[in-house]
């Protein structure tokens, strides 16, 4: 094998645990049962009931505590390290939100559309249309979360689409240019 392709090789693979990958710890629910953290220390169920319910289990310690509640469909995007994870709840046909969580603070979610208000104030996207997703994208590194705000509606008829970075270091938010 060529020696160039081999190293590609390689640094694709070294890299994929790390969050180069793009959705290669996201997981949508329901459709699958299981959301394993890259670290294997924990891990989310999803458990068929109306509404739906989702659990959080630390493999170790084999406990698992009800993490949320959910209508329709939900995705579920693991930090690289297993350290937090962000929630994009798909709650309905003209909205969605996306809560950010570490295993740390289950009790605690961030809901990244305060975080955006407290940073920004209220953008007139997000207040003046009538179909608004917040949704969550990928992690670059372990505490960096792109998250987009698109959408549509009197204000926007068009349509719109805005990217973020939320920090979760500093619990804030940039908007990327």
């Amino acid at each position: 094998m060529n020696n160039k392709i081999t190293v590609l090789i390689v640094l694709a693979l070294m890299a994929a645990p790390f969050g180069v990958a793009g959705d290669a710890f996201k997981v949508s629910f329901p459709g699958t049962s299981e959301a394993p953290d890259p670290s294997g220390r924990y891990s989310i169920i999803w458990v068929d009931s109306k509404p739906h319910d989702l659990f959080f289990k630390n493999l170790k310690t084999d406990k698992r505590r009800h993490l949320f509640t959910f209508n329709r469909h939900l995705d579920v995007l693991w930090s690289p390290d297993g350290n937090a994870f962000a929630i994009t709840d798909w709650g309905g046909s003209d909205y969605s939100e996306v809560l950010v969580y570490s295993p740390a603070s289950l009790n605690k979610p961030i809901n990244l559309q305060e975080v955006l208000k407290r940073s920004f104030g209220s953008l007139p996207e997000v207040q003046k249309n009538h179909h608004v997703y917040f949704e969550a994208l990928d992690w670059s590194v372990p505490w960096l979360l792109r998250f987009k705000i698109h959408g549509y509606g009197d204000y926007s008829p068009g349509g719109f689409d805005l990217f973020f970075n939320y920090k979760l270091k500093e619990n804030k938010v940039s908007k990327i240019e």
